[in-house]
């Protein structure tokens, strides 16, 4: 990925701006991964909402204590964490949440520009309770898409095959700001 390829057209930035996060997140993905298969797949029910903690710690040292980026703000994302992708012959596919009456189903679409302000949430996977990870999407949040500009503020599914990381210099903590440790959240059974 040539980020100042990426930048022409882009609202995000000058690509001097951007550090290259793909291999810390590479890292982390492989190490979560690996943490949920081998030991608490076989946990009992409850090893989903204790791995939560654990995911969360491994994110921490692995990519934001490394680079010096603040947790996630408000609006759920990591604003210091563009990311980018080249469009492949066919177009990226991605996924997009549409809420029915039956509940959310994901809709695919193609996107053709890789101009598209893609912001970092976490890795998905479809079933995350019972059986092994994989980590097969990557969860970001549309902040702005200008080709498709109904998709902003929704949230994307996208294979990390296709995804670059970079950190926002400009975004990043100075080396005496403290970063904040959020461990010990739980998050309901569904």
């Amino acid at each position: 990925m040539d980020p100042k390829r990426h930048q022409e057209g882009s609202t995000m930035g000058s690509s001097e701006r951007l550090r290259d996060l793909t291999p810390a997140f590479r890292r982390y993905r492989e190490c979560a991964r690996h943490v949920w298969n081998s030991y608490f797949l076989d946990f009992a029910f409850d090893a989903q909402h204790d791995f939560i903690n654990v995911n969360d710690a491994l994110f921490f040292a692995l990519v934001l204590a490394e680079f010096q980026i603040a947790p996630t703000a408000p609006n759920g994302y990591y604003e210091a964490i563009n990311v980018m992708y080249d469009v492949p012959p066919k177009g990226l596919p991605a996924l997009f949440p549409v809420e029915l009456d039956d509940g959310r189903h994901w809709c695919e679409t193609t996107l053709h520009e890789p101009d598209a302000d893609l912001k970092f949430i976490s890795f998905w996977d479809w079933d995350v309770w019972e059986s092994f990870r994989d980590f097969e999407l990557v969860q970001l949040r549309a902040v702005a898409i200008p080709e498709r500009p109904e998709l902003a503020g929704l949230d994307l599914l996208i294979a990390p095959k296709y995804l670059s990381f970079f950190a926002d210099e400009r975004l990043l903590l100075s080396e005496r700001d403290p970063i904040p440790v959020r461990l010990g959240r739980r998050r309901p059974r569904p």
